[in-house]
C-alpha cells in the first residue's frame, strides 16, 4: 500500500509584510476547490493603474503619483482636499465596472502617514464607492477612514448609512500599516492590521449586498474641516483587490 500525504490546507488570509512581498498568513482553513474558482484581479502600483487615476483636489491639496506609491497632502490651507479615484476595473455588469456583493472580496494595501501627525480637523479615507466625489459611503461599498490618527472599519448597506467600527489602531508618522479588508457577504467583514484581526462588522443591515448596475471606483482622498494649517500627508501603496468569480 502506498502512503499518500495529505494535501496542504490554505486558510483564511491575514496580511502581514514579508519584507518587499505581501503574502497571506494563517487563520481557519478553507479548500483548493475555494481557489480554483477564485478569480484574481490584482490592482498593482504600476503606471497602468496609479498612473490612470484621476486627481481631485481644492486648497493647497495635492494628490502625487510617485511610483510605487500615492501620495496625498493638504497643505497648508484650511479646508483643502486631496484625492485620486480609479474604476475598480472588477467584472462588467450591462457596461458597468460592477462589484458583486453576494460573492467574497478583498482589498489590501499599505499605508503610511507621512507628515505631521493628523489632528482630528482631518479625516482621511481609501473606499470601495459608487460615488467620484471625496466623502463618506453615501451607497453600497467599505473601506476604512482614519480620523486624525484613529483607524476605523467602515461600511454601507440596506441601513442606508455609512457605518464605523474603531479598531483600536493608532496610526504613527512613518510607521507603516499592512491592510486587509475581507468581505464575506454570508458573515461579515473583516479588517485585519499587521496580520491580525481588529475589526468586525457583522451587523447584516451594515454589508453592502447585491450586483447594480453601477461603475465603482477605488477611492483615496484628505480632507481637513476647521481651523488647523499645518500640511497633513498619507502614503498609499501595495494596493490589491480581489473579486471572487
Amino acid at each position: 500500500m502506498v502512503s499518500r500525504a495529505s494535501p496542504p490546507v490554505i486558510r483564511k488570509p491575514a496580511f502581514y509584510n514579508t519584507g518587499s512581498k505581501y503574502a497571506l498568513s494563517t487563520d481557519q482553513p478553507l479548500s483548493f476547490e475555494v481557489y480554483r474558482n477564485f478569480r484574481r484581479r490584482l490592482m498593482n502600483a504600476t503606471p497602468q493603474f496609479l498612473g490612470n487615476s484621476t486627481a481631485v483636489v481644492s486648497g493647497t491639496g495635492v494628490a502625487i503619483v510617485t511610483l510605487p506609491n500615492l501620495y496625498l497632502h493638504i497643505g497648508t490651507t484650511v479646508a483643502s482636499t486631496a484625492g485620486r479615484y480609479i474604476i475598480t476595473q472588477l467584472t462588467s455588469l450591462a457596461g458597468y465596472a460592477a462589484v458583486n456583493w453576494n460573492r467574497k472580496l478583498f482589498l489590501a494595501f499599505r499605508l503610511v502617514p507621512d507628515t505631521a501627525v493628523p489632528t482630528n480637523d482631518t479625516t482621511t479615507r481609501f473606499l470601495i464607492t459608487q460615488s467620484a466625489a471625496i466623502g463618506a459611503l453615501a451607497a453600497n461599498g467599505l473601506g476604512i477612514k482614519v480620523v486624525g490618527t484613529t483607524l476605523s472599519l467602515v461600511s454601507y448597506g440596506a441601513g442606508a448609512s455609512e457605518v464605523a467600527v474603531d479598531a483600536g489602531v493608532t496610526v504613527v508618522v512613518s510607521d507603516p500599516i499592512h491592510i486587509l479588508i475581507e468581505h464575506d457577504p454570508a458573515s461579515a467583514i473583516r479588517l485585519y492590521v499587521n496580520g491580525v484581526l481588529k475589526a468586525t462588522q457583522s451587523t447584516a443591515a451594515n454589508i453592502p449586498a447585491g450586483e447594480a448596475a453601477n461603475d465603482y471606483y477605488l477611492y483615496w482622498s484628505m480632507a481637513r474641516a476647521g481651523s488647523d494649517a499645518t500640511d497633513r500627508g498619507m502614503q498609499f501603496g501595495c494596493v490589491e483587490l480581489a473579486q471572487e468569480h
